[in-house]
């Protein structure tokens, strides 16, 4: 198996997931955002079981808002030995809302798996990106999920932005990939700022596939004015989303983005990806969505390479899916029905929530 491995279906990656779990002699680490307790979420639930039972140190962080799992599955996996972790999304107290949105596998320190796919039956016949990688980053991805498993357990939910600043990977990794992690920030956004610095610095062409594409002006501008220097901006989004009011809301902003040059493709099916490619040389791949949510708001992940090698696969899978997608212009567009516009302007009141 290659060190450096892009999935974008779900059966390969889950069935590389639970092998490589299979395989494990010392620790697996999980973070995932959704875990659906299905024919799948059960098949996982043997294998983290068998390994504990074995001796493997097998600890598993699920959220809480947007997993649920029965009393009953949390408790077996508790009897054989399995730490398991509720992440607190929502603060009534603070009258907050912040999710942990990231999908981390990191098995023996060794191998880890990152990206936008959850674990699922119900997700099967999406389409996703998801990245393997061996002997790469795992110092530092080792060190983001225990710093997970310091919030949830001092309840420094809160805290979190301190915390990952003080991290020594934070500021100096070295080598061709990085992994960022993102916590809630109103000032400074990790993940945002890596995806600023990356368009700024594009020269031939920036490819993005987002489910949910709600940038605001920052990302905008800079988009903007990656086409003005001539870099060809193209943007791949779902033609109907999982979630309605992410969908209508993102749909009240293409005007202002076709407006500016950028061009948007509709892929047919639900596309669950997060990805960017520039220049055969740079790319992300990750949890975050391009919404202000994901940077200010939820706890993500992304890893930044300049591995030209896998920046060019990416950018053969961004043409491919490209070939099945229809360009929004800007005159269709402009004549949508009323219907539509009035379910856009309606979503996009409560834009800032998302």
């Amino acid at each position: 198996m290659k060190k450096v491995m892009i999935y974008t279906g779900y059966k390969e990656f889950y069935h590389d997931l639970l092998k490589d779990i299979e395989k494990a002699t010392k620790s697996v680490y999980l973070e995932f955002a959704i875990v659906v307790q299905d024919k799948l979420g059960h098949q996982l639930k043997k294998k983290l079981i068998q390994k504990s039972l074995k001796g493997v140190d097998v600890r598993f962080v699920y959220d809480g808002f947007t997993t649920k799992l029965s009393r009953r599955f949390i408790n077996e996996l508790e009897i054989s030995g399995v730490k398991t972790f509720k992440f607190k999304s929502i603060h009534f107290k603070k009258f907050s809302f912040r999710a942990n949105h990231r999908k981390l596998a990191l098995i023996d320190s060794k191998i880890s798996y990152i990206g936008g796919m959850n674990i699922g039956r119900s997700f099967l016949e999406w389409k996703d990106t998801h990245l393997r990688l061996e002997k790469t980053l795992a110092p530092e991805l080792r060190e983001i999920f225990f710093q997970t498993l310091m919030i949830i357990q001092g309840n420094l939910y809160l805290n979190a932005f301190q915390l990952t600043k003080q991290l020594r990977w934070q500021q100096h990794q070295k080598g061709i990939y990085r992994a960022i992690a993102g916590v809630p920030s109103l000032t400074r956004q990790f993940i945002r700022d890596e995806y600023l610095e990356v368009i700024n610095n594009a020269k031939q062409y920036i490819y993005l596939t987002h489910a949910y594409f709600l940038p605001k002006q920052d990302v905008r501008t800079a988009l903007k004015k990656a086409v003005r220097r001539g870099v060809d901006v193209r943007v791949i989004v779902p033609k109907q989303g999982n979630l309605r009011f992410l969908h209508y809301g993102s749909q009240y902003l293409f005007a202002r983005i076709l407006r500016s040059g950028v061009k948007i493709f509709q892929y047919p099916n639900m596309i669950h990806a997060k990805t960017m490619v520039c220049d055969d040389r740079e790319f992300t791949i990750g949890s975050a969505n391009l919404t202000h949510r994901s940077f200010a708001h939820s706890y993500e992940l992304n890893v930044f390479s300049s591995d030209k090698k896998v920046a060019q696969e990416l950018r053969e899978i961004f043409l491919k899916n490209l070939s099945k997608c229809k360009q929004v212009t800007k005159e269709e567009w402009h004549h949508r029905s009323f219907r539509r516009r009035l379910m856009e302007f309606w979503y996009a009141r409560f834009r800032s929530l998302y």
